[in-house]
């Protein structure tokens, strides 16, 4: 299994779909809430509503009503008699699926650094997810020295195929095409840092579902992995799955380590924990566009020429991108065209379809135009301009 750190951290930098934590370091400008210098599971936000960080700039998702023992997605989890394995297989793929009967659920991520210096960073994602008509939002909350900066909040939304990511500083990216890819895998990915098999541990409730327990040691990280080759000691590791239903409930991890990520520099070995939880199963959650995000037909518009049936149109801190049915050689004569008509000269070629790159000296700026072939025919393209 490999943690989607790489995905979320995408977006984190990107801003264009997660994963981290609750601040357990010792910077004392993190925003985001801590119970301690280490992250015990009592502490962490996994049972019942989740606690929002706080500080000025932090936001919390959108109050919905849950049951104090909200239930799993069978009719009756708690109930199971079977008889837990003695070990589970780590590379099996069945055992990272989004359980079937799901309408909706939650999850939170926590993860934390901190080395001598003090060197500490930490995000929390929160994110609320409905199946069927398909709907989740994810919201990040930075601190510390982590990728995005001290006290920062990210919004992924997505509804049905429509994306929305909101960031302070870049406004609204929106209409850029999704897949409807639940959280069970994007957190989750067979064959990547957990492998092996893990021995029984016990029997829990764990975010108001009857589980088994398995012990995650260094045994269990493959160190072939990216995320995996971070990790250079474990004094915890536990993964806990649901005994009906047999889906991951939470993945625990705790030890020694390197994140660059959270600490801003390549860090020295230092603390880290890592916590992700799947809770408050079935019960109501409410996923609207973000404020200041179109809605409907309304789009994003471009300061430099596209083809007619431009779709997917977004625009992000002047970097516009979208998606046409011409072919690359189509597209290129397009913009050799357009971009001559508003006084900028013959372009810079770097690359051969099915992807490449056009520079383009203009009157204002230097203009650079990305070209890539889709897999189902025609173009995506990116617009920016460079000094």
């Amino acid at each position: 299994m490999k943690f989607q750190k790489s995905i979320a951290l995408a977006l984190l930098i990107l801003a264009a779909l997660a994963c981290a934590n609750v601040g357990s370091g010792s910077d004392p400008g993190n925003p985001i809430p801590s119970e301690g210098s280490t992250l015990p599971t009592e502490t962490l936000p996994a049972q019942g509503n989740n606690p929002a960080p706080t500080g000025e700039n932090a936001s919390s998702p959108e109050e919905t009503p849950t049951q104090e023992e909200p239930s799993g997605p069978a009719d009756d989890p708690d109930t199971s008699t079977g008889t837990p394995p003695g070990v589970l297989n780590l590379d099996d793929p069945a055992l990272y699926l989004q359980p079937e009967g799901l309408e909706s659920y939650r999850t939170t991520l926590d993860y934390t650094f901190e080395a001598p210096g003090p060197i500490a960073g930490s995000v929390h994602m929160e994110s609320a997810t409905q199946v069927d008509p398909f709907a989740t939002t994810l919201e990040f909350f930075t601190g510390g020295r982590a990728v995005m900066g001290n006290n920062e909040v990210f919004t992924f939304t997505q509804i049905l195929d429509t994306q929305y990511i909101v960031y302070s500083g870049f406004g609204c990216q929106s209409g850029a095409p999704g897949v409807q890819e639940n959280l069970f895998a994007v957190m989750l990915d067979t064959g990547g840092m957990l492998t092996g098999e893990a021995q029984f541990l016990g029997e829990e409730t764990v975010n108001g579902v009857a589980v088994y327990a398995y012990t995650l040691t260094m045994d269990h990280i493959n160190p072939n992995d990216p995320a995996g080759a971070d990790v250079v000691s474990l004094s915890e590791g536990q993964i806990y799955l649901a005994k009906d239903g047999s889906y991951v409930v939470r993945v625990r991890l705790v030890g020694t380590g390197q994140s660059e990520v959270l600490s801003g520099e390549p860090a020295p070995v230092g603390e880290i924990a890592y916590e992700l939880n799947f809770l408050d199963f079935n019960q109501p959650v409410e996923v609207q566009i973000p404020p200041g995000c179109p809605s409907g037909e309304e789009g994003a518009d471009s300061k430099y020429p596209v083809p007619d049936d431009a779709a997917n149109l977004t625009d992000l801190g002047g970097m516009t991108g979208f998606n046409t049915g011409l072919d690359v050689n189509t597209t290129i004569e397009f913009y050799k065209t357009e971009m001559a008509a508003l006084g900028c000269g013959v372009p810079q070629e770097l690359g051969a379809p099915p992807a490449l790159s056009l520079t383009f000296a203009c009157p204002t700026a230097t203009v650079n135009v990305l070209l890539a072939a889709g897999d189902s025919g025609g173009t995506a393209v990116t617009i920016f301009e460079t000094p």
